[in-house]
């Protein structure tokens, strides 16, 4: 079992696995400018900046967010929904 597969608790606590853009982008499949673009736009669990050229996310936030996608009713799904309809159609369904 690798590091990212599980928490491990440690003195009590549970310590959590962090990875990589490149390691967000494998499990995902999306480009790093989406990803950028879902974090700016609250979609998707905030990276953390450990030094000027290092960002991590937390592996468990990012199952998470994978895991509430699931419910095609949760807010997160209907925002990613009508951020990827045409900004065209967006309007039209409004006014509807």
């Amino acid at each position: 079992m690798n590091a990212v597969e599980s928490d491990r608790p440690v003195s009590g606590k549970s310590i959590s696995a962090m990875i990589t853009a490149e390691e967000v982008l494998a499990l995902i499949h999306i480009s790093r400018t989406t990803l950028y673009r879902l974090e700016v736009n609250g979609l998707f669990p905030r990276g953390h900046a450990l030094t000027p050229h290092l960002k991590l996310w937390f592996y468990n936030e990012i199952i998470e967010w994978q895991e509430k996608l699931k419910d095609p009713n949760s807010e997160l799904s209907i925002a990613l929904r009508e951020m990827a309809m045409p900004k065209r159609w967006r309007k039209e369904t409004k006014k509807q």
